[in-house]
């Protein structure tokens, strides 16, 4: 707090321009601190805000189908996502070629590893389809045990569980054809306990490609379509995941050897994530 500079009697007097001057210095001295505390206040508050948050990633990929078409670039994505989410800071865990009851499984040890203020990224690769308001992964034991909900691993994963945000990558075919009729349908519509981002393949009823391994492989590209837009844009320094799902969508429609649009849905996420913030700047 600045004083005034008073006399032995407490009067505001001061000697000639010297006192002017020093009045002058004192209250220059005094702005150009308050404006240096208020700088260090909003950085460290920006700081704290880009740090507060750990990250961890459950990357699940099924490529290796007995009864369905083999998808060669599947076990590229899930592999270059691990690398990439590891240079990002975040905590992996991952599974290639699993049934339904390996699924759970690692959901299970998945939720426990989930702590509050957590960043939770789920990644899905492989086959899967789309029915009745809701999106399912398709095991390898499929016939015999069924499919995956998306919906309710949502659902599962924000049991008991506060103030954590919810980044999904479905990088799987919505268009396979299944019998729904014993599917119930999903009408909830409301936000969740937790906010969530959902990045789709490709719209909801449309079809999402695998590489044409001779005309994608010419031009250098080893992944699917979205998860070569996904791993090219999240590496971009300070780019909001908004931003990156926008920049993915163009990526796919310019690049891709068939016709293929992302989607993102976004439930109630009201503040920003960035996959490489200034702290994560290694690329």
């Amino acid at each position: 707090m600045c004083h005034q500079i008073l006399t032995p009697f407490g009067s505001d007097v001061h000697a000639g321009p010297e006192g002017v001057i020093r009045d002058h210095l004192v209250k220059l001295i005094c702005i150009i601190t308050s404006k240096v505390l208020i700088i260090l206040c909003g950085l460290t508050l920006l700081y704290s805000t880009k740090t507060t948050r750990r990250r961890i990633a459950l990357l699940i990929e099924n490529s290796a189908y007995s009864d369905l078409q083999i998808l060669p670039s599947v076990i590229n994505d899930v592999r270059d996502m691990r690398s990439m989410l590891i240079k990002l800071k975040f905590k992996v865990l991952s599974a290639e070629n699993v049934d339904l009851a390996q699924l759970y499984a690692y959901e299970k040890e998945f939720y426990r590893e989930i702590k509050p203020n957590d960043a939770v990224l789920i990644y899905f690769a492989g086959h899967g389809y789309h029915c009745k308001n809701d999106t399912y992964f398709i095991p390898l034991d499929h016939k015999r045990a069924g499919s995956y909900s998306h919906q309710q691993l949502i659902r599962r994963l924000n049991k008991n569980k506060e103030n954590i945000i919810f980044i999904y990558i479905i990088d799987t075919c919505p268009q396979n054809s299944v019998q729904c009729d014993n599917i119930p349908m999903k009408t909830d519509k409301t936000c969740l306990e937790n906010p969530h981002i959902v990045i789709y393949a490709t719209q909801l009823g449309s079809k999402a490609y695998d590489y044409e391994t001779k005309r994608w492989q010419v031009v250098g590209y080893k992944n699917g379509q979205l998860t070569s837009g996904v791993l090219k844009h999240m590496k971009t320094p300070n780019m909001d995941i908004r931003k990156m799902a926008k920049m993915v969508k163009e990526y796919v429609k310019l690049y891709a050897t068939r016709p293929q649009l992302p989607e993102m849905q976004d439930n109630c996420l009201n503040e920003s994530f960035i996959f490489n913030s200034i702290e994560h700047e290694e690329f």
